[in-house]
């Protein structure tokens, strides 16, 4: 397939920009430092014991009513704060500055809590994360890549750090009873709706035996059980990056795809769908693209968001977000693709999308955050980013922009 056929359904790959350093501590007061994260255990054959993480003290906020549509917190371009505004654009306001004492680098990551009733967010560091939540940051520790939460919005769970680059054993943080626990097995993990089980990826290095499948792990039991079927051998192997559990429940979706089936540059990689209980995989949403940044639901619009990246050049990804409904019958192809602002890679302008959040309410708007950049003669030529709102009642018209900024956490 010609790259642009390739092309068409990616997405840019998250910009290696860096953002300043930041800590959760109002503008006016000096940051308090918090202990060091340590690196993650390795592989044991069965959990350890639960260990304490440590919390921070930090300021609250200044309390500032919301119209309806409530508020959207993001990174400010400046690196090293948090600010806010509201959905309507009034009352922009700093929120958070220098949390790098409590953060120990360059933020690179703001996330939303789905499913949490109070106003917390997620932010990270390279693989160190923390909540912020009014008066409290809480050291999360490493992970290997953003962690995801459970339906509930108490538990997170993630691939810990591994010293191969591989995701390690998955690790579960508890915000009630501020402890961690370390499962015995490995890979990237989600949550079921039930929250009793996990979905996760995972590959097997052996020689004889490559590739990569799909499995659940029962917190209960603490077994595991393998739900996909995918064969590989040592010339055409499986590669799955990541699994999550439809938010009807009813099937899991997964992308990857076949190294046959993958270009030089990685692009040709795809999602598929089988069913709850494991089986036989088929194509769920074309996408083409080498490799996936965000996936979000919105169990109350029914819908879900996806972005993705695909090879350009030495230089450049193109990037996409896709918007589709949940359901796993009729065209593979179908979609909304929201604009990134500045994106025309017709003309050598690219984009990258910096973040997403549904709006909590379930009115299938989501915002967005997207770093516009050509290639020079070096490197890439970066302008300045900016939060934006995308209607998926008119999914025609160009996102609407909210303010100079990226990583944006609509809260609830």
């Amino acid at each position: 397939m010609a790259m642009r056929a390739y092309i068409r359904y990616g997405l840019v790959g998250v910009l290696a920009f860096v953002l300043g350093a930041c800590g959760v501590v109002p503008a006016a007061e000096a940051p308090t430092a918090t202990p060091a994260p340590t690196q993650a255990a390795q592989p044991t054959a069965a959990p350890p014991q639960p260990t304490a993480e440590p919390t921070t003290p930090a300021p609250t906020p200044v309390p500032n009513p919301q119209p309806a549509g409530g508020a959207i917190y993001y990174l400010d371009p400046d690196g090293v704060s948090v600010d806010k505004i509201n959905a309507d654009g009034s009352g922009q306001q700093l929120v958070y500055s220098d949390m790098t004492h409590s953060l120990g680098g360059p933020i690179t990551y703001l996330g939303p809590v789905p499913g949490s009733k109070i106003q917390i967010m997620i932010i990270g560091a390279g693989q160190h994360y923390i909540t912020a939540s009014g008066g409290v940051s809480v050291d999360l520790g490493n992970f290997a890549s953003p962690p995801r939460w459970s339906p509930d919005g108490w538990r997170v769970a993630g691939a810990s750090v591994s010293v191969s680059g591989a995701p390690g054993p998955i690790r579960i943080f508890d915000r009630r009873e501020r402890r961690s626990s370390e499962l015995p097995v490995s890979g990237t993990p989600d949550w079921y709706p039930d929250g009793q089980h996990l979905v996760y990826a995972a590959c097997d290095a052996e020689a004889d035996s490559p590739g990569c499948n799909v499995y659940s792990y029962d917190l209960a039991s603490g077994t595991s059980a393998r739900l996909s079927e995918l064969v590989s051998t040592a010339d055409d192997r499986w590669w799955v990056q990541e699994a999550h559990v439809l938010p009807s429940g009813n099937a899991i979706i997964f992308y990857g795809n076949h190294t046959s089936q993958v270009g030089a540059s990685g692009n040709g990689l795809q999602w598929w769908w089988m069913p709850l209980g494991g089986g036989e995989s088929q194509l769920f949403s074309q996408n083409f693209g080498n490799g996936v940044n965000s996936y979000l639901t919105d169990p109350r619009s029914g819908l879900i968001a996806y972005s993705t990246r695909a090879h350009w050049s030495a230089c450049a990804s193109v990037g996409d977000i896709v918007v589709r409904d949940t359901s796993v019958e009729g065209d593979s192809a179908r979609g909304e693709h929201p604009q990134l602002p500045g994106s025309d890679f017709e003309h050598d302008l690219f984009a990258a999308v910096l973040g997403m959040s549904w709006d909590p309410s379930g009115s299938g708007r989501l915002a967005l955050g997207s770093q516009a950049y050509t290639c020079g003669a070096q490197d890439r030529q970066l302008q300045t980013p900016g939060v934006y709102i995308w209607e998926s009642g008119n999914p025609a018209a160009a996102p609407r922009k909210l303010a100079d900024g990226s990583f944006p956490v609509w809260m609830p």
